[in-house]
């Protein structure tokens, strides 16, 4: 995939600082020297992803490079910060195509989920949603640890049994019943939008509060069928339990 060449964006984190400070006149008696290596004071954390997200949008991208920054944005929001990370400046489907993307990285399956060491994650959408062709575009050439990314579009519940991250959009809520019950005992991250999914027997609910898109994520599913979420993806989400 093609990548727009894009301006070396101004500096504004540790480097910047250090540039500055050494842009100074050494004898300047209002400033104290900056130290060879000052960890607290440059912590990448202290960096705002919504401000990440914001400095990518506002560059003049393609639309497949758009959604590339936010992967890396977003990859690196999963810190302390992550739950301020906005979504200025993106569609709400390009953001949770990049949340389904990355939960392959902040996710462990049972070893038996795959046939083999370099089997592919498989990525499957069902149901209609602008989500498909934003994660479609996300995967396009991708691995993770190894694995290819695949994604599927399922016509039914009986076809869902081979998916690893399944997105079961909105349009699919009146069969929202039997397609849970086809996943039952299968190590398949179960998303969706639809409002209570986590409560109503899913796994994951990509909620979207003030603007913002928050997982929720109810653990005793996912440990019902062997599936481990990583600190990093819990300490961003809203987390839940059926107990």
């Amino acid at each position: 995939m093609k990548h727009a060449s894009m301006a070396r964006p101004p500096l504004t984190t540790c480097a910047a600082k250090h540039a500055a400070a050494r842009a100074e006149p050494s004898t300047s008696p209002s400033r104290l020297p900056v130290p060879a290596q000052s960890h607290t004071a440059c912590s990448p954390t202290r960096r705002d992803p919504s401000d990440l997200i914001a400095s990518v949008s506002k560059r003049p991208l393609p639309w497949p490079s758009r959604l590339r920054g936010l992967l890396l944005v977003l990859a690196w929001a999963l810190g302390p910060f992550a739950a301020r990370a906005q979504v200025a400046g993106f569609t709400e489907h390009e953001i949770k195509a990049v949340y389904l993307y990355n939960f392959a990285n902040f996710v462990t399956w049972p070893a038996a989920a795959f046939e083999a060491p370099r089997s592919p994650i498989r990525y499957c959408v069902f149901g209609d949603s602008p989500v498909a062709d934003s994660l479609l575009d996300a995967l396009k050439g991708e691995t993770i640890n190894g694995r290819p990314l695949l994604m599927q579009r399922p016509a039914g519940p009986g076809e869902l049994k081979g998916c690893h991250v399944l997105f079961i959009a909105a349009s699919r809520r009146d069969r929202l019943t039997e397609t849970l019950r086809a996943l039952d005992g299968s190590p398949t991250l179960s998303v969706s939008d639809i409002e209570g999914f986590s409560r109503s027997g899913g796994m994951v609910t990509l909620r979207v509060e003030n603007a913002r898109i928050r997982p929720v994520i109810n653990t005793s599913k996912l440990e019902r069928v062997g599936l481990v979420a990583s600190s990093k993806l819990l300490r961003l989400a809203e987390v839940i339990t059926d107990r």
